[in-house]
């Protein structure tokens, strides 16, 4: 359940009069720093500044409509120079425009709360015309008639000077900001100018020292650049020179580290870069999941690299049970980086939209092979006619209905052929085989498992998918062979 805005245990002070929240301003220390980060500091400083100036507004609101990531200038006429407004003015002086704000600025109302809704209740005039937008911004000039009926804090007699008394544990708090000219006989306030015009000193009334709205600002503007710099890599295609800076780290993979095919090369890139391209993955994945072959299990969302471990092992268990047959690299070498060079194919490994864009290349390779009417693949429709049970429940995402051709985890693929004539019509289609670097793939694995001649049921050691080894050996029971994987 959701605390009260008062809550003594938030501790958040809010533009209000209320004696629970001005004996939390009251009450208000500093806060402690120690052991947190320099992000967590600054949201902290945001949460706290933005629960009293404006807790109303919504983020997105605040920062599409009120926030200026950009710090101006102006000329200061002490010293003849030129000056930085304060922080604090530069975060919330917008905010100080609005109807409501001046309302409640001017003491006509205990709460900014209660002033929001005098205006939505037509009690508030702008220039003699009733409005009932708290949000309307004001301009230098304008003038706020409020209706003296509901203000609670004035009595007096009809034709009488109207007194203003308000509660007396509020009257330390009440002041008028000099941007505003307020006159309590008539319920009117004049809006003189923006504070953000008086340069060397803050206006805006607030509890907060200037370095806690600093840690405010610097919340907001970087988030304010960094939206603007994905809108120009999303909307116009320009990039910064950094995120076309990779920096290359090897990582040692099984075999010979003294060869350098053993070892893994992983892109460090700059980390905006890598937000950029993992919410471009996000928004892709809703659409290729459904679109990409149901035989890739590489990275995908909800596939599993033990999808085609498990098929696999079915598929032995039924054979067995039936009696069948252009960026920039740098190299990062214990801590030293070399020259830059060109890349002029492949992707990045590391950036968290290449899975996406590898299975998408990938994709008319794995159809290819499906669609092959030379190749058979291996039949789950006989299953109904033996006892076999599946030693695992499979997902819906894996086709065991039809006939399996072929599984694939990223670019580990392995194709299903019943006999030597499949194989031959499958080293001979030209339109699948040409994908394929033939030494790369099956050549490479054959030698590093000690396989120099053909691999059937006799064979001693297995070959492995995804680390999980193909036995093919002959059951007792079942004399009759197995097909060849």
């Amino acid at each position: 359940m959701r605390k009260p805005i008062y809550s003594l245990s938030r501790k958040l002070g809010r533009m209000s009069w209320n004696k629970y929240n001005l004996y939390n301003i009251a009450h208000k220390e500093l806060v402690n720093f120690n052991n947190k980060t320099l992000f967590q500091q600054k949201w902290i400083a945001k949460r706290e500044t933005r629960a009293y100036h404006g807790d109303e507004v919504t983020e997105r609101q605040f920062k599409s409509k009120y926030f200026d990531p950009k710090l101006p200038t102006v000329h200061s006429a002490a010293d003849g120079g030129q000056a930085h407004p304060p922080v604090a003015v530069l975060s919330f002086a917008e905010l100080e425009r609005r109807l409501d704000f001046v309302v409640f600025r001017s003491n006509f109302c205990p709460s900014i709360y209660a002033a929001r809704q005098l205006c939505v209740h037509g009690k508030v005039l702008v220039n003699g015309k009733k409005l009932a937008y708290p949000s309307h911004k004001l301009k230098d000039g304008d003038i706020v008639t409020v209706d003296p009926q509901a203000i609670q804090f004035l009595k007096g007699e009809k034709g009488q000077e109207l007194e203003f008394t308000p509660k007396p544990f509020s009257q330390p708090f009440l002041f008028v900001p000099e941007y505003l000219e307020v006159n309590y006989n008539t319920c009117q306030t004049v809006f003189l100018r923006s504070p953000i015009s008086r340069p060397g000193r803050t206006e805006i009334p607030s509890p907060f020292p200037p370095e806690f709205h600093s840690l405010a600002y610097e919340y907001y503007a970087r988030t304010a650049v960094a939206l603007r710099v994905y809108s120009g890599a999303l909307l116009h295609g320009v990039f910064p020179q950094s995120w076309q800076e990779t920096c290359l780290v090897l990582l040692p993979k099984k075999g010979d580290l003294s060869l350098l095919q053993d070892w893994r090369p992983i892109s460090l890139i700059c980390c905006d870069a890598k937000i950029f391209t993992r919410l471009l993955n996000a928004r892709l994945m809703l659409r290729f999941s459904t679109r990409l072959s149901i035989s890739q299990s590489g990275l995908m969302p909800q596939r599993s690299i033990g999808e085609p471990a498990m098929i696999l092992h079915c598929a032995q268990s039924l054979a067995t049970a039936t009696q069948s047959d252009n960026t920039q690299v740098q190299v990062n070498i214990n801590g030293n980086l070399s020259a830059p060079f060109v890349t002029h194919r492949g992707m990045r490994q590391g950036d968290p939209i290449s899975p996406l864009l590898f299975n998408i290349i990938f994709d008319p390779f794995l159809r290819a092979i499906n669609s092959h009417q030379d190749i058979q693949g291996f039949d789950f429709d006989h299953i109904a006619h033996t006892n076999f049970r599946f030693p695992i429940a499979l997902t819906n995402h894996v086709p065991v209905a039809d006939p399996v051709k072929v599984l694939a985890y990223a670019d580990d693929t392995l194709v299903f052929l019943n006999d030597l004539d499949e194989f031959h019509q499958f080293s001979t289609a030209g339109h699948i085989i040409s994908l394929v670097h033939r030494t790369k793939s099956w050549i490479a694995g054959l030698r590093a498992t000690g396989i120099s001649s053909w691999h059937d049921k006799s064979a001693s050691n297995p070959i492995t998918y995804l680390g999980y080894p193909i036995c093919s050996s002959p059951v007792p029971s079942h004399p009759s062979p197995s097909p060849h994987f």
